[in-house]
Parts: C-alpha cells; structure tokens; sequence
C-alpha cells in the first residue's frame, strides 16, 4: 500500500505556516535555528510522538500533516498537548474519525492508521524474548528504523535496533514480520494443527489445479497451434485501420453537412429573390396595361370642330389638347423592355436553384452512403474482428494460466517440502537464525553497494554484526568512528533497509528521514576526503528516490546536480528568500 508526506502546516498565534513535500528526495537546508529539524519532530508528533515539538514561547495550537496513499488524500490534525489526532480520509481502508495516541488507552488507536497505510491490517503480535513472550508490535516500535533525528544519526547503536538491550529480541521480530509477514505468536501445538490444514488444503488446491490444466490442455489441442498474441495484433491493427476509415468517413459526412447547409442559405435567398421577381413582373404588366389603355384613348380620340356660342352664336375656339401616344408608346416600349429583362434573369436564376438541388441532392446520397457504409460493412467487420480478439484473449490467457498452474503446484510443493512437511524442536525462540540465512547476507550486500556507490572506496572487508546488528568495516566496528563517520554509515544502514524491503519484504515503509547525516563529516585532516564522502552520499539519495520519499535536513549540501529534488531552503535573512519554517519567528 503505502503513503508518503505531501505537506506538514503548523497553526500559530494566527498563523499558518506550510511546508510541502514530494514523493522523492526533499531537502531542507539553511543555518541552524531556522527550524529545519523542528519540521521533522511536527512530523514525528503526529507520527505518535508524546513530546511537544515546540517551546512554549511559540503558543503553537495545531499540528497538521497530509498524506498521499494509492492517490488519495488522508489528512491528519493534532492540538499541542493532546493525545487525540483526527484524521480526515479519501482512503477507503481508513476511517475518518478521532484517533488515539501516547498513554491513551481509548480507541481507535493511531498506530492502526499507520500500520493498515503500510498494508498491515491488523496489529500482529510478536515475540519479544526467547522464553516466546508475545507483545503487539506498533508503529512507533518500526518508526525508528527508518526515522533518525539529530540525536539518533550519531549513534553508536544501530539505526535498527533502539539501543535498549531489553528490545533486541523484539526489533528483530519486527525485522522478521516485515520482511515474511509471518505473525510468529502461536505455540507449538497451534502451529501443527494450521501446518496440517495448510497441508490438507495444498494438495487439494494442486488436485484441483491439475485438473484444470489437463482441461485446457485438451482444449488448447483442439485450436491447433496458433501464435495467439500475433494474431491479436494483426486483429488490433485491422480494427485501427477500419475505425480510422470510419473516422475518415464522418469527417467527409461533416464537410457534406456544412455544405448542405451553406447551399441550403443560398438557395434561400436564390427563392426570395426569384419571388421579388415575380412581384416586379407582377408590376410591369400592370403598368404596361395602364400605358395600353392610354395609348388606346389616343388612337380613338376623334377632335372636335369649334363651334359658336349657343347664345349669341360668337364662334368659339377650344384650346388645344395635348398629345399624350409618344410619351405613353415610348414608356411602354421601356417597360416590355424591362420585362424581357426581368424573364431572362428568371430564367437564369431559376436554372441556378435547379442546379443547387442538384448539388445538395449529390451531398445527401454521398452522406447516405458514408453512414450505410459505417452500419452495413465497417460496424459489422469490427464488431466480427472483436469477437475474434476476445476468442484469442481468452486462448492465450488459458495458454498462460497452464504456466502459472505448474508454476503453482511446484510452488506449494516446495513449500509443503520446506514449511509443513517438517518437524519441529524449538527451545526457545532466537529468531537470528532465519535472519543470517536471507537478510544478513543481502541486506550487507545492499550496504556495501552503496558504500561503492557513495565513494567510500577504502572498502576492504565490511560484515553485519548479527548481534548488534551494526556494520564491521575493515576490521573496525561502526562505533569506534567519530560523529560525522557514525552518522555517514547510519544513513547508509537506513536507506539501504529501506531499499530491502522495497524490493524483499512484505510489509515496507516508502520513506526515511535523516537529521543532519552530513554536518559533523568535516574533520580537517580528512577535508578532501569527508568532502567526496559528502557529495557521494547525496548523489545516492538523489539516484535512490524510486518509490521511495527521502526527507533530509542538513545546513549546507553539497555542490551536485540535484535533478529533480525538493530543495526547500531557509536563509535566516529577513530581507532574502524564507527566513525559517515559522514566518512570525526571527533571531
């Protein structure tokens, strides 16, 4: 499962001040009294710790820290000098809630929360000394391998072990339940009735498991040999090029779309004005009718004679009239005209819709045929060629489920062999034995690579003190160093174990913290060699952070390339940068 730190905020005097992180190496680096290390015990405060993380002068109220685990948020929040911690989840198998830590008996327990986050569901009891005594183991009793503050780098025990003797036996439990997962707390009686239902079960799992391999085999035979993921790809290909052509296709009945419905608007407007036409004509005929008339009036007009009065019989002349024909032929003649004109351009106009019916009427069948197409043969082909793959898929997964179930029944035959068919004759319980046989010998194989790795290149002979579990390097065991060399190898010891679990064990913690691992390697007469040591073991956290979250607090680091690391970096100057991890704090 796993989790690692996205952000750690403190609330204070109406403050909030944050600190993110990210799931990779993080360094926090500045002089001292900036509140570097402060960071790393808010961290361990609401990892379970008891003490305070902060002077009573700084009136802190709230702790507050967010975690990542499997991509969902869970965020935790503890007042000072409380043992309850609430814890707000996206995370479903973890409930949001009021938690317990410290001396607080009530429940839920904290140390759940952490355990179920590094897939330990249920608390499991260990052995803590060899007479089988059995104790629970918690997280707090784990966090130590893997969190070393500024008094623990130094240490002449090691990072492992919590330097109490009365716990060696009990760490190494822990050591063991990570790395097997095998909850060693039932008794020699108990443990013959589960070896004898395990063994019960295991062959009927291997008689169950042979069966169904005879099946598909029979099966498989049948079908003839076929290379089933080649004709998958084949398949897939053929699936790609077809939905490819009916993507092609749509794009195509697109554009047809667009262009219907841009001829459609002309025609519209081709139609309107075909019908102003018609009203225009309309018109004309009607104003050439009034001309006719006018024309007809004149023709037919016959002139009066004068006459005299009828009174006194003076003669009388009438004025004369005025001649309308010319003007009304010469209107009339504009006006056929204009009608002429007006027909011709209906007739071209009316030529123009006929071929834009044309044209849309092209685009509508070549639609037509795309979506036919799309429904009637490609749809079809596709949906033929997926029924094939999943035939296919289903051959090659039974093909593959033949391997897995012979690779099964050797496997729990070997473990019958290894694990049930034995006898036992434990005395008491020393679990150091099944230690030296795996971890010992490649967790310090692990250690000495990474020595190489860091530069330590007087590497004469190196072994791990069972019993201490601390190194023995060329003779010379880890604790006669000085500071800066003791804390040089606990770093070394602690990534290394992380990295073993990582990649060996059940249960694995996906992050470390180091509290000045590189401060005191600065002896004068080894400068040029404390310095390569320096940037050797930074070079190893930046290449080491794959899966893994490294949170480091140092004062100065060294000058390499730090890729893609969080360097978080507090100056101490009020006028440059972030002067500490508390904003309203200064010298």
């Amino acid at each position: 499962m796993g989790f690692y730190i996205k952000q750690v905020s403190v609330n204070y005097e109406n403050s909030n001040d944050v600190i993110n992180f990210e799931n990779g190496l993080n360094i926090i680096m500045g002089p001292s009294n900036t509140g570097k290390s402060m960071i790393l015990k808010c961290i361990d405060y609401l990892f379970g710790a008891k003490e305070n993380p902060f002077d009573k002068s700084v009136n802190c109220k709230t702790v507050s820290m967010l975690l990542i685990s499997d991509s969902k948020e869970i965020s935790l929040s503890r007042k000072i000098n409380e043992d309850s911690v609430i814890v707000s989840s996206q995370n479903d198998d973890i409930e949001s809630t009021t938690y317990y830590c410290g001396s607080s008996k009530r429940t839920p327990q904290l140390n759940d929360v952490y355990l179920k986050l590094i897939g330990i569901t249920e608390a499991p009891s260990i052995y803590t000394n060899k007479n089988f005594r059995k104790n629970l183991l918690t997280w707090r009793f784990i966090l130590h391998m893997f969190f070393l503050d500024e008094n623990r780098i130094f240490s002449e025990n090691s990072p492992l072990l919590t330097g109490q003797v009365i716990d060696t036996t009990k760490c190494l439990s822990a050591i063991k339940f990570l790395l097997d997962g095998e909850n060693a707390e039932q008794n020699e009686k108990e443990a013959k009735q589960i070896k004898d239902a395990i063994k019960n079960f295991i062959n009927e799992q291997i008689s169950v498991l042979s069966s169904r391999k005879q099946k598909i085999q029979t099966e498989l035979a049948e079908v003839g040999s076929v290379d089933y993921l080649s004709e998958i790809e084949k398949i897939s290909d053929s699936i790609k090029i077809i939905e490819e052509s009916i993507v092609s296709g749509l794009n195509e009945n697109k554009k047809a779309i667009l262009k219907i419905k841009e001829l459609n608007e002309i025609q519209a407007e081709n139609r309107c004005l075909f019908h102003n036409y018609e009203k225009l004509k309309t018109q004309y005929e009607s104003d050439l009718k009034r001309l006719s008339f006018i024309i007809d009036g004149e023709v037919n007009h016959k002139p009066q004679k004068p006459s005299g009065c009828p009174f006194c019989n003076t003669p009388v002349s009438l004025p004369k009239k005025s001649n309308y024909l010319e003007a009304a032929i010469a209107e009339a003649r504009k006006i056929k005209k204009q009608i002429n004109d007006l027909n011709s351009a209906q007739t071209n106009l009316n030529e123009e819709i006929e071929n834009i019916d044309k044209e849309i009427k092209l685009y509508e069948e070549k639609n037509n045929d795309i979506l036919r197409i799309n429904e009637e043969e490609y749809k079809p082909q596709i949906i033929e060629l997926k029924e094939k793959m999943e035939e296919y898929k289903a051959l090659w997964k039974k093909e593959n489920e033949i391997s897995f179930i012979t690779e099964s029944c050797q496997h729990q035959e070997k473990y019958l062999d290894e694990k049930i068919n034995v006898v036992d004759s434990i005395e008491s319980y020393n679990p150091k034995p099944q230690l030296k046989e795996v971890f010992i010998p490649e967790f310090t194989e692990k250690i000495k690579l990474n020595l190489i790795k860091s530069g330590y290149d007087n590497l004469n002979a190196i072994y791990l003190d069972e019993n201490a579990m601390d190194l023995v390097i060329n003779g010379k065991e880890k604790r006669a160093n000085g500071k800066g060399y003791k804390a040089f190898f606990n770093s070394i010891i602690t990534l290394s174990f992380a990295e073993f679990l990582l990649n060996s064990a059940e249960y694995k913690s996906n992050f470390i913290f180091l509290d000045s691992p590189i401060l005191s390697l600065k002896e004068k007469e080894d400068t040029k060699v404390n310095e390569s040591l320096r940037s050797g073991l930074f070079k190893l956290f930046v290449e080491n952070t794959e899966n893994l979250q490294i949170v480091i607090v140092e004062n100065k680091i060294p000058s390499i390339d730090y890729k893609n690391a969080n360097i978080i970096e507090f100056t101490k100057d009020t006028t440059k940068g972030r002067y500490g991890f508390l904003s309203n704090l200064s010298d």
